[in-house]
């Protein structure tokens, strides 16, 4: 009865361990791709334009973004 309590125990403990680590890697993995995007996106000149525009004006950045889309 105590060998299978702990079995089930040890089993359950090890699945969360599972669960986390792959969650962890799945949220490396997003966090990588958006670095490798943001890293493209800043040399785009529309973006100059929009950090430029964004910190010099007091429009939210809502209108500016729906601004640079429709050019």
């Amino acid at each position: 009865m105590t060998t299978m309590l702990s079995d089930t125990y040890y089993t359950v403990c090890a699945f969360r361990r599972y669960q986390k680590r792959n969650h962890q890697g799945n949220a490396i993995r997003v966090i990588q791709r958006n670095c490798a995007a943001y890293l493209k996106l800043r040399n785009w000149q529309w973006w100059r334009l929009f950090t430029k525009a964004s910190s010099s004006t007091s429009l939210p950045c809502v209108v500016l973004i729906d601004y640079v889309q429709c050019d």
